[in-house]
């Protein structure tokens, strides 16, 4: 399993939830306080398609979601650029993140990051 870094989360994710079966308490209780009752479930838009991404905003901000993750590293670093601006005016105001899932070179990352600074 080396390098399988969701599969070992998945089996401690299962770990912990086996102990806290066992003791009888839940998880947050194993491992510190409860921080908060509720948190935002997050949206993914991505499939490099401009105009789709763009409906697929709309249709995931009128359905209630307040937090995204835009997939990137699809294509150039200016054409993601450009999908994530519009994007961003979409979903003003909303807690919006970009991955590139290993996408991008350094140099590619690092001219998305320039494209995109000040959209959200």
């Amino acid at each position: 399993m080396y390098g399988n870094h969701g599969a070992k989360a998945a089996i401690e994710i299962a770990l912990h939830d086996l102990t806290g079966r066992a003791e009888g308490k839940p998880v947050h209780a194993l491992l510190g306080d409860k921080r908060r009752s509720r948190m935002a479930l997050l949206a993914v838009i991505g499939g490099g398609d401009f105009d789709g991404d763009l409906r697929d905003a709309e249709k995931k901000k009128a359905a209630g979601f307040t937090a995204y993750k835009i997939k990137v590293g699809v294509d150039t670093p200016e054409n993601d650029a450009a999908r994530t601006r519009a994007i961003c005016k979409i979903l003003n105001g909303l807690l919006i993140s970009a991955d590139a899932n290993q996408g991008f070179s350094t140099a590619q990352a690092l001219d998305y990051l320039r494209a995109v600074e000040g959209s959200a």
